[in-house]
C-alpha cells in the first residue's frame, strides 16, 4: 500500500491499518511513521466511521445504539461526544467533521486505510493489489466490551472481506490455469485457503494444481499439513471426494496406474544446485520498512549458502528482479540457477510471517510451498527452518566446515531482541546500497541494535565493515575511526568468534591499520572456513583486493571467479574488472567495467578504474570522457577524483588535472587527504617527486589504501626510482616488476 503523501506541503497524514492488525499511524513529510494511541472505543469509533456503507456521515444515534446500548441516552451522548473529542485531539480538528447536529463523519483526504484501498483495488479488479493489502481478517483479535450491536457488524465486515479477498484469488487462479500455468494457478490456490482455511474444495483445487505441475509428492505433502491443519485448529476431518483425490495421486506418485496397479517407475527430474531467493515481497508494503523483507532476504539467502553443494545467487544479483513479471525462465538464464525461492514477509508488531515457494526453471514445476511463523525474537529459528526445509526439497547435503553433515542441525540458534534485529536488517539494508550518505545512518541503526541486544555480537562486525566502508572511501581520517574499528572488532570476537563476521572484522583492522598483512590474511582464510552470520557478509570481495595488493593476481582472480558463480550480476563483475585494471589487463577489465557501467549507471566506484583502464590501453578520447563522468557524478567520492585527475594529467588535460589534484591535496568539512590519493594524483602529471613524496607521507602518517600500493599502474614510471623500492620495503610490500 502506498503512504499518503498529501495535498497541501506541511499538512498531516494519517495511516489507519485495520487488515491483520489494529495500528493508527501519523504519517511525516518525509514519509517516515510514528504511532498514534487511542482507546479500543475510540479507534473502533474511527474504523466504524471510515469504513461504515454507505461512506460519508453517519448518524449520532446509530453510533449511540452501536457503541453505549445499555447507557441512558444523555450518558450515553455525553461518551460519543468525549470519544470524537479524543479522535479529534489525536487526528485534529479538520479530520472529524460534523452535518448539522446529528451527523458525524470522518475526512478522507488526510487518513489512508488499508481495508479501503483494498475495496478500490477489488472494485477496480486490480486483484493482485487487493490481496497484497489483505494481510488478515478485519480488526483481527480486536474486541469492544459492552458493544454487541458493533461486534455483530464487525463479523458481517470480517466476512465480506474475506469473501472479496477469496474471490480475488479464485479469479487470479482461473486465469492463470487458462493459460496454462498450473504452477501459477497453485500459488494464487494457496492464497486462498490462506483466506478460508476450511474450504475443502479450494483444498482439492490447490492438490490438484500441484498434481498438474508436476510436483505429485508436493501435492501430498500439501494435502497432510491442510488436514493436520483441519483437525487441529477446527476438529474437521477430511471429506470422501478428497481422501478420494490423494488416494489416486498417491497411487501415480508410487509408479501404479489407478486401473490396474501397474505401470512402470515414475522418471525423476535433474536434482537442484543452484538456486536463487528472488527479493521478498513485503505485505504491508511501507517504503519506510523496506528494508525488513530485503533485510529477511539477505537472512536466507546467507542461511541457504550453508547448504552444501547448492550454489545460491547473492542478494544484488536478484535484486533487478525485484517486483518483475519476467518469465521465470528467463530469469533463470539469467542468473544460471535450476530453481527459484520466492515469497513474501509480514511483518505484524513481533510475529513474522513467511510464505514461501520453490519452483523449478526448467521444465518450470512447483516444488513445495509452505509458510513459517514465529516471534521476531526467534527469526534466527525461522530462517534456520527455512533453509532445513529447502534443503530436504533440493536433495542437498548440510554441511559445517568441518564435514559434520547435521551439527548445524542439531544447534538451536539463540534468541534475539526483536528491536535489536529489526535495527541489525535496517542498517544491513543501508550499508548495502554502497552510497556514501548511507554509511552514517547504517552505522547509527547498527548501534542500536547493538544497544537493544548488547550479547548479539553481529551487528559489532558490521559496524567495523562499514567503517571501513568510509574510510577506504575518504569520507573521514583513519585516525578518528582506528580506535572505534578495533573496539567494534574486538567486541564481536569476544562475542562470537566462531563466524565468519567477527574474522572479517579482525582482518579488516589488520589490513587497514596496522599494515599486518600475514596476520590479516589468517583472519581472512579464518572468515572463509567459519559458519557465516544470518546475513552474507562480503569477505570475499574483501579478500580478493587483498591479495590484488598482494601481487596474486592468479589467486585473486581465482578467486573473483568462484565468487562471480554467486553473483553473475552483481558487484562482483566490478571487482573482476578492478582485479584485471591492477594486473594489466586492460582490454579484460574495459570489457568487464563497461559492463558494469552499462548495467548499473549509478554505481560510482566503477567509473575511475574504467577510465583509467581505458587511458593505458590507448584509449584516451573514452577515458577522458569516463574521468569526466566519473568526477561529475561523485564529487565527494575522493579516489574517484585522484584517478580522474592522473587520467586527465596523462591525457594532456594538464588544467584539469591540477584542479582536481589540488581538489584531492586540500582538506575540508568532512573530507580526508589520503597520501595514497595524493601520490596517485601527483603521478599522473608526472610529477615524480610530489608523488614520492606522498607516498613517504604515508609510509610515516598511514593510509587505509596502503595495501594497494604495490600494484598500481599509475606507480609504474616511479619503479626504476629507488625511493619507490624504499616506501615498498618499509611497507613490506612485495616488488613487482610488470
Amino acid at each position: 500500500m502506498t503512504k499518503p503523501t498529501g495535498e497541501t506541503p506541511g499538512k498531516t497524514t494519517f495511516r489507519l491499518d485495520v487488515l491483520g492488525l489494529s495500528e493508527l499511524s501519523e504519517v511525516s513529510e518525509a514519509d517516515e511513521t510514528s504511532p498514534v494511541t487511542l482507546q479500543p472505543k475510540r479507534f473502533a469509533l474511527l474504523a466504524y466511521l471510515v469504513l461504515a456503507r454507505p461512506r460519508g456521515f453517519q448518524r449520532r444515534d446509530s453510533l449511540l445504539a452501536l457503541f453505549w446500548p445499555d447507557s441512558g441516552e444523555r450518558k450515553a451522548r455525553n461518551a460519543l461526544n468525549q470519544a470524537l473529542h479524543g479522535v479529534r485531539s489525536a487526528l485534529g480538528e479538520d479530520v472529524v467533521l460534523s452535518r448539522g447536529l446529528q451527523q458525524v463523519g470522518i475526512a478522507r483526504e488526510p487518513i489512508e486505510c488499508d481495508a479501503v484501498a483494498f475495496e478500490e483495488a477489488f472494485a477496480d479488479e486490480r486483484f493482485a493489489d487487493a490481496l497484497d493489502l489483505y494481510s488478515g481478517r478485519l480488526l483481527e483479535g480486536f474486541h469492544v466490551r459492552g458493544a454487541p450491536a458493533f461486534e455483530r457488524w464487525l463479523d458481517g465486515e470480517r466476512r465480506r472481506l474475506a469473501r472479496q479477498a477469496r474471490a480475488a484469488a479464485i479469479t487470479l487462479a482461473d486465469r492463470r490455469e487458462r493459460a496454462g500455468n498450473p504452477v501459477g494457478a497453485a500459488r494464487w490456490l494457496e492464497r486462498a485457503l490462506e483466506v478460508a482455511p476450511t474450504d475443502e474444495s479450494l483444498m482439492r483445487r490447490f492438490v490438484s494444481a500441484l498434481d498438474r505441475a508436476g510436483d505429485r509428492s508436493g501435492a501430498l505433502r500439501a494435502y497432510e499439513r491442510i488436514v493436520d491443519d483441519l483437525r487441529d485448529r477446527y476438529g474437521i476431518e477430511p471429506s470422501p471426494e478428497s481422501r478420494a483425490l490423494v488416494s489416486e495421486i498417491r497411487d501415480r506418485t508410487e509408479g501404479r496406474h489407478p486401473e490396474d496397479g501397474t505401470g512402470g517407475p515414475i522418471s525423476q527430474p535433474k536434482a537442484v544446485r543452484s538456486l536463487a531467493v528472488l527479493p521478498l515481497t513485503d505485505l504491508r508494503d511501507e517504503p519506510d520498512r523496506v528494508y525488513f523483507a530485503d533485510g529477511m532476504t539477505e537472512a536466507l539467502i546467507g542461511e541457504l549458502a550453508r547448504i552444501s553443494p547448492l550454489r545460491v545467487i547473492s542478494r544484488q544479483s536478484v535484486l533487478g528482479f525485484k517486483g518483475s513479471e519476467r518469465p521465470l525462465v528467463e530469469i533463470g538464464d539469467a542468473l544460471g540457477v535450476d530453481a527459484v525461492l520466492e515469497g513474501s514477509v509480514l511483518r505484524v508488531k513481533n510475529r513474522v510471517r513467511l510464505s514461501l515457494q520453490l519452483l523449478r526453471v526448467d521444465p518450470e514445476e512447483h516444488l513445495w510451498a509452505e509458510a513459517f511463523e514465529r516471534d521476531l525474537g526467534d527469526v534466527l529459528a525461522l530462517q534456520r527452518d527455512v533453509a532445513r526445509a529447502v534443503a530436504e526439497q533440493v536433495e542437498g547435503v548440510v554441511t559445517s566446515p568441518d564435514g559434520d553433515t547435521v551439527s548445524w542441525r542439531r544447534e538451536r540458534p539463540r534468541t534475539v531482541d526483536p528491536a535489536a534485529y529489526d535495527s541489525f536488517l535496517r542498517g544491513v539494508a543501508q550499508l548495502a546500497r554502497q552510497r556514501p550518505e548511507d554509511f552514517a545512518p547504517a552505522i547509527a541503526s547498527l548501534r542500536e541494535a547493538v544497544e537493544h541486544d548488547p550479547e548479539f555480537g553481529e551487528p559489532l562486525a558490521w559496524i567495523a565493515l562499514a567503517y571501513a566502508n568510509m574510510v577506504t572511501a575518504g569520507l573521514v581520517s583513519p585516525d578518528e575511526l582506528d580506535a572505534p574499528m578495533r573496539d567494534a572488532a574486538r567486541r564481536a570476537m569476544e562475542l562470537d568468534d566462531r563466524q565468519s563476521p567477527a574474522h572479517l572484522a579482525q582482518a579488516l583492522t589488520l589490513q587497514l591499520f596496522e599494515r599486518d598483512w600475514k596476520g590479516a590474511h589468517e583472519a581472512y582464510r579464518r572468515a572463509a572456513e567459519a559458519p557465516g552470520g544470518t546475513v552474507h557478509e562480503p569477505w570475499k570481495s574483501w579478500l580478493v583486493m587483498f591479495l590484488v595488493g598482494q601481487g596474486r593476481f592468479e589467486e585473486a582472480l581465482e578467486l573473483a571467479r568462484s565468487e562471480l558463480r554467486r553473483d553473475p550480476i552483481g558487484p562482483t563483475a566490478f571487482l573482476m574488472g578492478w582485479a584485471f585494471h591492477k594486473a594489466r589487463r586492460f582490454e579484460d577489465s574495459i570489457e568487464r567495467l563497461e559492463w558494469v557501467h552499462e548495467t548499473w549507471p549509478d554505481y560510482p566506484i566503477a567509473v575511475p578504474f574504467l577510465a583509467a583502464s581505458r587511458l593505458f590501453a590507448g584509449r584516451i578520447d573514452e577515458a577522458v570522457e569516463a574521468a569526466r563522468h566519473a568526477v561529475n557524478s561523485a564529487p565527494r567520492f575522493q579516489t574517484g577524483l585522484a584517478y580522474g585527475a592522473a587520467v586527465f594529467g596523462r591525457a594532456g588535460e594538464v588544467e584539469e588535472a591540477r584542479r582536481l589534484a589540488d581538489r584531492v591535496s586540500q582538506p575540508g568539512p568532512d573530507v580526508y587527504v589520503d597520501p595514497f590519493n595524493v601520490a596517485v594524483a601527483r603521478a599522473g602529471l608526472g610529477d615524480q617527486d610530489g608523488a614520492l613524496e606522498a607516498l613517504d607521507r604515508l609510509v610515516e602518517e598511514g593510509s587505509p589504501q596502503s595495501w594497494i600500493v604495490a600494484p598500481e599502474p599509475f606507480f609504474d614510471p616511479l619503479r626504476d626510482d629507488q625511493r619507490f623500492d624504499v616506501v615498498l620495503e618499509r611497507l613490506d610490500l612485495p616488488r613487482l616488476d610488470f
